[in-house]
């Protein structure tokens, strides 16, 4: 099994999310640091589609970048973009934001998944451990 290629962001409609991590994110990949086939998956309780998900993420982006927004590298950074809704700390939500990474969450999948090199990172730490260990 090959690590998945997808950056997961629990809380992804929060504030820090907002201010932060996706104007960074998106000048990182306008300046051809991300990976091309890397996924970026907004997980959150909101329940949205992914296009809602992506005009909320370009309206942070928009914001933050000011004159240096460019709708080219826009539309590339929100093909990366993806949404998954639902409760970090249920097994349901992790499950269904980790299925858009690639990552099957049927018991013992996501520890066989990182034994072998995927990198799971979660704000969330202490909710998630639990439901990965």
């Amino acid at each position: 099994m090959t690590a998945p290629g997808a950056f997961v962001i629990f809380g992804a409609t929060g504030d820090l999310a907002r201010r932060m991590l996706f104007p960074s994110l998106y000048f990182l990949d306008m300046d051809g640091l991300l990976p091309g086939p890397l996924k970026i998956i907004g997980a959150a309780r909101s329940k949205l589609s992914d296009d809602q998900f992506r005009a909320e993420v370009e309206k942070a982006v928009r914001e933050r970048a000011g004159s240096f927004f460019s709708k080219e590298a826009w539309e590339h950074f929100a093909k990366r973009l993806t949404y998954s809704g639902g409760e970090a700390g249920d097994a349901a939500g992790l499950g269904g934001a980790l299925q858009r990474a690639g990552v099957d969450a049927r018991e013992g999948e996501v520890r066989q998944a990182r034994d072998q090199g995927a990198g799971f990172g979660f704000a969330l730490f202490g909710v998630v451990q639990d439901l990965l260990d």
